[in-house]
């Protein structure tokens, strides 16, 4: 499911609460069946494919509902959407989560705890563009003043886009993560911030032991052969020739690793990814400035296994370093 999703100013937390969760849940497939808080005519919605996910706890806390999707193999994966902080549509991700005591097991690294965020703006009106399917789900705020992901490591700005923020799952890459092992196989997805950060809620270690988000999880997304993806090249005209004289954008297949910005050359937690994201989301990295900010309609486009992508721009931190993600808009 994809929606560009325009809300009206004097919107209210309760009708964009349930706009988001009616797209994510599918109980809304059409613009008209947005709330009132919504600009029905300019707001687009494509449902190809289903958004796969399902309502939780439906009181997890004012403003706040927790939903689920299943996983790939076995079990579910949650996320929190959280409206009850003024300007902030926080995203929590959760490794199990009570729906009767309204409470996390295992959250991911800085996914809840409101200091990072996608911008909302309830008083002068905003865009939120949303891609979900049951695989993950990842959101991009838009207000007058605000483009993409904020917080205590991200200032993105009107002319710094910090980009998308979510949850995704990701492959199980190592021989101890089978189903039956039973650790989580998907992350807070934050690639604006640092190099790329994927959060765990919990995750092994080379030693053995556990780490959660409590104790620094593994949090980096990397790419084939790059400590992380500030290392990726930049540039309109980096290109793969496609044999008749043109060119493709190439496309990089994200990855977490097992290290943290503790120490950049090291794996601290462990010596080989932990699997592979875009095998699941279809969600890969593009060089910087092979498409403006969420550009539908790139030149050359990018194809990865039959499907056109769109774009969205992230920065790291600094801004400078930033790079771009190519998401299905299915």
């Amino acid at each position: 499911m994809y929606c560009k999703y325009i809300y009206d100013a004097s919107a209210t937390p309760a009708d964009l609460m349930a706009d988001i969760v009616g797209l994510l849940t599918g109980t809304i497939t059409a613009t008209s069946g947005l709330s009132s808080s919504a600009d029905k005519t300019n707001s687009q919605i494509i449902t190809t494919v289903a958004a796969g996910w399902t309502v939780h706890d439906a009181s997890a806390a004012t403003n706040k509902k927790v939903l689920k999707a299943a996983l790939a193999d076995s079990g579910y994966k949650y996320l929190g959407i959280d409206l009850n902080t003024t300007g902030k549509l926080i995203l929590g991700v959760y490794e199990t989560w009570d729906a009767t005591g309204h409470s996390a097991g295992n959250t991911s690294w800085q996914s809840d705890d409101g200091s990072v965020y996608q911008p909302v703006n309830l008083a002068n009106g905003g865009t939120i563009y949303i891609h979900a399917t049951a695989r993950g789900a990842v959101f991009v705020g838009v207000t007058g003043g605000l483009k993409g992901l904020q917080g205590t490591y991200n200032p993105g700005s009107s002319t710094s886009a910090a980009g998308l923020s979510g949850i995704t799952e990701r492959t199980r890459g190592l021989a101890y993560d089978t189903t039956a092992a039973g650790y989580p196989p998907f992350v807070a997805f934050l690639p604006g911030i640092g190099g790329g950060f994927a959060t765990h809620p919990r995750a092994k270690t080379y030693n053995g032991g556990d780490v959660t988000s409590f104790s620094f999880a593994p949090k980096d997304i990397c790419s084939i052969g790059l400590q992380n993806l500030s290392g990726l090249p930049s540039g309109v005209d980096k290109r793969i020739p496609d044999g008749s004289g043109g060119g493709v954008v190439p496309a990089y297949p994200l990855l977490v690793s097992g290290r943290n910005s503790a120490n950049n050359i090291v794996p601290v937690h462990m010596p080989a990814p932990y699997g592979d994201i875009s095998a699941l989301t279809g969600i890969y990295a593009i060089p910087l400035l092979s498409a403006g900010d969420f550009d539908e309609n790139p030149e050359p486009s990018v194809v990865i296994d039959g499907t056109t992508h769109t774009n969205v721009t992230y920065s790291c931190w600094p801004a400078a370093a930033g790079n771009q993600l190519a998401v299905p808009k299915l």
